[in-house]
């Protein structure tokens, strides 16, 4: 082999090596966030999170959850000051973190961590001209990751948008946290058989897990109810289609009788003359209107119970109206979970319920 060859052959050796350590290197230092749904890492300087601006942001996110028989909050917070995240690798491997920056301290930790990810250009139109919206970043330390930047001029301003923020924040997280809780969610796969009875026989689409069984079709009422239970917990949807003949079924009294009806007819104890009833003595029933897959939908939630008994639990409610076919769906998820946290058990239900259309 010829000395020219030779060299060529030892550096192609040398140049796979080295991009091989470099691609291995580039993985070791892009490692997957770890962490669950609904967590958010806040990063403030600690008089900053003592303080007002603390208060304010932990009053909004852990405000409680809408509906549960025991206050559960919406985030679960974790709080670092710059130098805890640099006491602990796995600190930067989270999944979601939110800074909160007091740009009139430039002497911050936060703020001069802030301002070598946005840019000192950015700071200076902030403080110039305000923030406008909410400044986003992705994988910083880990693939996977959510970077919520709120910060304002003084912490007067901090606090107006803390709060002026709050629910495209919101958004933001559950739009990054979709992913996991669908997973969870769908972990065993699909049901396509209930899915195609469900279809055929009501008229609309929804995708069920396949940990799910039908529990009820009742052919008069055209009402089906699909079920899932585990060690700890049951799950229960409610399908029902009517015919839509007026406003009035529109309204936190149609879905209350709904409720009720439903309970009376189907979910029953071993104790005699007890069923499942609406309790809204202990807890007000919240109710609201929103779009399903561009339908509307008139919302309810509250707490259940059996009369006579102690069984009971969270549930929500819908009416979606096909004004096409005048036709109404009746939509009830209810939960027992003696003991446990329920928010992220509803929100698997909920994601189910979101994916419900006409055909």
């Amino acid at each position: 082999m010829k000395a020219s060859n030779i060299i060529i052959y030892i550096s192609l050796i040398i140049l796979a090596f080295s991009c091989s350590e470099e691609f291995q290197n580039k993985l070791k230092s892009n490692p997957n966030a770890l962490g669950t749904a609904n967590q958010v890492v806040v990063i403030a300087d600690q008089d900053l999170w003592d303080g007002i601006v603390g208060d304010t942001f932990r009053m909004l996110y852990e405000a409680a959850y809408p509906m549960l028989p025991r206050p559960e909050s919406i985030f679960d917070l974790k709080h670092y000051t710059p130098n805890d995240l640099e006491a602990g690798p796995l600190r930067k491997e989270l999944r979601t973190y939110l800074f909160l920056a007091d740009l009139s301290n430039p002497n911050s930790p936060t703020v001069q961590s802030v301002a070598r990810d946005l840019g000192e250009e950015k700071i200076m139109t902030i403080k110039k001209e305000g923030v406008k919206n909410t400044t986003v970043g992705r994988d910083k330390w880990a693939m996977g990751q959510l970077m919520l930047y709120v910060v304002g001029e003084d912490q007067e301003k901090l606090i107006e948008n803390i709060t002026k923020s709050f629910p495209s924040i919101s958004k933001k997280v559950y739009q990054h946290d979709y992913k996991q809780i669908k997973g969870y969610t769908f972990a065993a796969g699909y049901n396509k058989a209930i899915s195609s009875e469900i279809e055929e026989k009501l008229g609309v689409k929804v995708q069920v897990p396949a940990d799910y069984i039908k529990a009820l079709w009742d052919e008069e009422e055209k009402l089906m109810w699909i079920r899932k239970e585990t060690s700890e917990s049951t799950f229960g949807m409610v399908l029902k289609s009517l015919s839509y003949e007026s406003e009035d079924q529109l309204s936190k009294e149609f879905l209350k009788e709904q409720v009720n009806q439903f309970g009376k007819d189907y979910v029953k104890t071993n104790t005699e003359g007890s069923y499942m009833v609406v309790n809204d003595e202990d807890l007000p029933l919240y109710t609201n209107t929103i779009e399903i897959n561009g339908q509307y939908a008139y919302e309810m939630r509250g707490i259940w119970e059996t009369t006579k008994d102690y069984m009971g639990g969270p549930f929500f409610a819908y009416v979606i109206i096909d004004k096409s076919q005048k036709k109404l769906l009746f939509i009830l998820d209810f939960l027992m979970a003696p003991g446990k946290e329920k928010r992220d058990l509803m929100q698997q239900m909920e994601l189910m319920t979101n994916t419900v259309e006409f055909l």
